[in-house]
């Protein structure tokens, strides 16, 4: 949607620049830019930090240790959990970062889900003090915790181990 809105921008430019009428494109484009960004674009930014002073929720952890190409598809599960504000991209980011991570480094990330159709935070931690796997923390409600818990347990078994 963004790219054809800027696309007609460009054409109506160029409509002008060769002494057309232009303005019906340029209008056009700015409509679709503007309906895009108002209502498709997802909005994502590495840190994500949330204010929850209107919000107070006590934090619950969840975690569990993964190697780095498990990430991916374990995220993926997450994502099915979550009704909004964790998807696809974020899950595919934290893989990234997984997999790119420095012995004794630590990553956090900060999202706002919407789990139950209720607001909550959703504090990623990644800490990869061994060689071969990235340990995973969630922090978040108490209820998507132990989701979080469920989840992780049914993928470990799935996997055997």
């Amino acid at each position: 949607m963004k790219w054809i809105g800027a696309a007609l921008i460009l054409f109506g430019i160029l409509l002008f620049v060769d002494h057309r009428n232009g303005v019906i494109p340029i209008a056009i484009g700015l409509f679709m830019l503007g309906y895009w960004y108002f209502a498709e674009r997802e909005i994502f930014s590495t840190d994500n930090r949330c204010d929850w002073e209107d919000q107070p929720v006590e934090l619950h952890e969840s975690s569990t240790a993964l190697q780095p190409e498990e990430f991916e598809v374990f995220l993926r599960r997450v994502v099915a959990l979550v009704d909004k504000g964790f998807s696809e991209r974020e899950a595919a980011h934290i893989a990234q970062l997984a997999a790119q991570m420095a012995h004794n480094e630590e990553r956090g990330l900060e999202y706002e889900v919407v789990f139950q159709n209720q607001r909550v935070p959703l504090k990623v931690t990644l800490f990869k003090d061994d060689v071969s796997s990235v340990d995973l923390a969630f922090f978040t409600s108490e209820a998507l915790s132990r989701r979080l818990d469920e989840l992780t347990d049914v993928y470990f078994a799935e996997a055997g181990q």
